[in-house]
């Protein structure tokens, strides 16, 4: 009988780092780790972590206007122990979130490396090609796309979305190669 125990660690954390009449610093992060462990597979005990530091940052401009700033990174690595043979070792850091954004009360623009993420369905999404979302993973990591957003807020609730999309290769053909 194979053996296969799975554990998974998730910690969130947010600091107010300062707070004053017209700006905000918040640094926060989400780090999670797994191992697993089989008596019957080549790798006998896999262990993995992940951490995505975030640190934001809003300046209120007066007249209900104000710049935020988001940036973050995606910092993995994994280590794979195979009994009479060598380890493995992976790891990777990249830009994960990365914009900044001006709004008032009716307009919104921004720009940089964002998710663009329409609606709440999980299965069937539109737009779907924008994203690496897995509807398993309970974290709903995906990487972003480098663009721009101008949203305008009507007074009678409705609303224009305008995106404008730059140097994202290959979108839909991570999807295609994930069903593969």
């Amino acid at each position: 009988m194979k053996k296969i125990l799975l554990i998974g660690l998730y910690f969130f954390s947010n600091f107010p780092v300062f707070s004053e009449a017209n700006d905000t610093l918040h640094v926060q992060g989400q780090f999670s780790a797994w191992s697993t462990y089989s008596t019957k597979s080549d790798i006998k005990l896999g262990l993995g972590a992940r951490y995505l530091p975030q640190l934001d940052y809003s300046l209120a401009l007066g007249n209900n206007s104000k710049i935020d700033f988001e940036a973050s990174a995606n910092l993995n690595g994994s280590l794979a122990l195979i009994p009479d043979d060598d380890k493995y070792t992976s790891g990777h850091i990249k830009p994960y979130r990365l914009w900044v954004r001006y709004s008032t009360e009716h307009l919104e623009l921004r720009t940089g490396l964002q998710k663009i993420s329409f609606g709440s369905a999980t299965l069937l999404r539109p737009l779907m090609w924008f994203d690496q979302l897995d509807p398993r993973d309970p974290l709903q990591l995906t990487d972003g796309v480098w663009g721009m957003l101008g949203r305008y807020y009507f007074p009678n609730n409705a609303n224009l979305w305008l995106w404008g999309l730059e140097g994202n290769k290959n979108l839909k053909a991570l999807i295609a190669q994930k069903a593969t």
